[in-house]
């Protein structure tokens, strides 16, 4: 479960440190912005995504990739105030930044996790 915990952080530490290295570009009080939504992000949406999945046993590359799709989808949510063209034109970026977090989410914390398996109930591959 280590693995899962530190790729966990990993991904909610990755937007705010990318912000805060582009420093010109964001300033401090974007990092801090973006860290409180990728925080939110993970622990509202990605853990509870994580545990449906494991609780199921759908621990397969394309399963992760799926729900980390309509992670994305839901991560539009609250740019629907500035319209549904700004929806439109984000919805396809956000599904496939998605899927590629839940299949990256997949190698990094999944893939050959014999514990992990153990845990969900089935064989990770």
């Amino acid at each position: 479960m280590g693995r899962v915990v530190a790729t966990f952080a990993a991904f909610a530490l990755a937007y705010p440190l990318l912000a805060l290295v582009m420093h010109g570009a964001f300033g401090t009080a974007g990092a801090i912005t973006v860290a409180g939504v990728s925080l939110a992000a993970t622990l509202l949406l990605g853990v509870p995504a994580f545990a449906l999945l494991c609780r199921r046993g759908w621990l397969g590359w394309w399963q992760f990739a799926c729900g980390g799709a309509l992670v994305g989808l839901l991560c539009v949510l609250p740019f629907a105030v500035g319209g549904s063209a700004l929806v439109g034109a984000l919805i396809p970026s956000f599904l496939v930044l998605g899927a590629a977090h839940g299949a990256l989410f997949w190698l990094l914390a999944v893939w050959r996790n014999a514990g992990l398996a153990e845990r969900c109930g089935r064989r990770a591959r």
